[in-house]
């Protein structure tokens, strides 16, 4: 479901009369976990504006939006949807304090806050697992001869990643340490890139 969809369907419960905004979004709360993805995706899209912004057609396009819409630009409409994810919370907390412990609706509200804040922080953790595996695929094109190891698999066991080991016998020597095992490389110099060197299981360190 895209989010102009889901919005359209939250909407069309709210115009309900015998449903309360608690109840309409408690029945779509897993839906809204959704926003994970555009959240992550967010600062790509703020990196791809950057570049349109170089071409003077986008700059005139919105210009012309910006003078339909109280000066505000593409970057102010992108923000939108992580702030309205956001305030869910703090609408259901002011709703909860706004209610008497012997409404109908007390209980109801109670369980939206938690159910906003559970739905926040499931975004929050994705992006933030998506964000560790763009790093990591990255890094992973960095590590030349490579071919035994992936790093983007091992993400979730992850410790430190690209630790510089401080001796002068290893100089430019780099480990990087996941929960089953070590991982060492070589900085190349000039060349933005590592070589393996080599990988250990962890338990062969106890």
């Amino acid at each position: 479901m895209e989010l102009y969809q889901l919005n359209q369907q939250f909407l069309d419960l709210l115009s309900q009369r015998n449903i309360s905004i608690s109840e309409s979004f408690l029945e779509m709360a897993d839906d809204f976990k959704q926003y994970s993805s555009y959240c992550s995706s967010h600062p790509l899209l703020l990196s791809s504006m950057a570049k349109m912004r170089q071409k003077e057609s986008f700059l005139e396009l919105e210009k012309k939006m910006q003078s339909m819409n109280n000066g505000l630009d593409f970057g102010s409409f992108l923000i939108k949807p992580i702030q309205r994810i956001c305030k869910y919370p703090i609408l259901f907390k002011e709703l909860l304090r706004n209610t008497s412990e012997d409404h109908q609706d007390f209980s109801l509200n109670a369980e939206a806050v938690n159910k906003a804040e559970r739905v926040l922080e499931f975004i929050n953790e994705e992006k933030r697992r998506i964000e560790k595996r763009e790093q990591l695929l990255h890094l992973n094109s960095k590590i030349v001869g490579m071919d035994s190891f992936d790093l983007t698999i091992a993400q979730d066991r992850v410790v430190e990643l690209g630790l510089p080991v401080t001796n002068e016998k290893a100089e430019n020597l780099f480990i990087w340490v996941f929960s089953d095992s070590i991982l060492w490389t070589k900085w190349k110099k000039g060349e933005d890139s590592y070589k393996y060197k080599g990988h250990i299981p962890a338990v062969s360190l106890r």
